[in-house]
């Protein structure tokens, strides 16, 4: 089970629990008013990207410094997440027609989320080929052992499309 808790760019976990036929993650995020400590009135980047269809540099600079942020948080406690797309990251406070600006903006306005896919890097190498093959490293589709470093491929794969 991994579990990262403390980072501004990273979806919090809120608990913990199994039954005799699964294990389940509670990581609480909400796309509409309510009492809870996250709210995502922006929703994923993936429809934010669709809606606005031209990001300036400027939101492209503010985007990719919080998914660095939260990538970095993640490699240096030896996680590695290999699912990173756009539809696996939450904009806390962006709404589809308010541009992104580099001055006061938030570093904890977007959330790394969905962990399902992620691994330690207990052994140094990982060898399970998964992933979204549009994000994924060419290694990973080659089946060949891997490191943290395909997190990286998808974070200039999601660069680009910005």
């Amino acid at each position: 089970m991994i579990l990262l808790r403390g980072h501004p760019c990273i979806v919090q976990f809120y608990g913990y629990f199994e039954d005799d036929y699964n294990d389940y993650t509670v990581m609480v995020v909400v796309f509409c008013s309510c009492h809870l400590q996250e709210l995502a009135p922006g929703g994923r980047l993936f429809d934010y990207i669709k809606q606005r269809q031209q990001f300036t540099e400027n939101d492209a600079v503010v985007i990719t410094r919080a998914l660095v942020s939260g990538i970095q948080y993640c490699h240096a406690n030896n996680v590695v997440h290999r699912d990173l797309k756009p539809q696996n990251i939450l904009l806390m406070e962006f709404a589809f027609s308010t541009p992104l600006t580099r001055s006061g903006q938030k570093l904890d306005s977007i959330k790394l989320t969905d962990f399902g896919f992620s691994s330690t890097m207990e052994q140094g190498v990982l060898k399970t080929s998964l992933g979204t093959p549009g994000y994924t490293a060419p290694e990973v589709l080659r089946n060949q052992p891997y490191d943290s470093s395909v997190d990286m491929w998808s974070l200039g794969v999601i660069v680009y499309i910005l």
